[in-house]
């Protein structure tokens, strides 16, 4: 069997983007406020060139969220930790996951 470029980068990020084994627990909650949800999430910076708005008081990274757990909204938030993070742009299908461009307030850390 011949293996593509696309193929074999597709094997490649499902290793990298493996949830059992790099995921971290979160709760997503709907922009709406609605019922939250229980999901796992593999983090990672933020990259240049995404679209998002930032500014000295705000962080930013990546989140991606396997397909199959959720299917999120643009203003819906992420509670990992303590830290709650809010999509800050509309999820985009990568493989089998969503990828979610997340920002941060530091005021709306649950606690220090």
């Amino acid at each position: 069997m011949t293996w593509t470029l696309t193929d074999q980068m597709l094997i490649d990020t499902d290793a990298l983007f493996n949830t059992d084994e790099f995921g971290e627990a979160a709760v997503y909650t709907p922009p709406d406020g609605g019922a939250s949800t229980p999901v796992t999430v593999v983090t990672a910076p933020l990259e240049e060139d995404a679209d998002v708005r930032r500014d000295a008081r705000r962080l930013a990274m990546t989140a991606f969220v396997p397909m199959a757990e959720l299917t999120p909204a643009y203003r819906g938030t992420l509670t990992i930790g303590a830290e709650v993070w809010t999509i800050a742009a509309a999820p985009s299908p990568y493989g089998d996951d969503w990828r979610l461009d997340l920002e941060q307030d530091p005021r709306l850390r649950l606690s220090q």
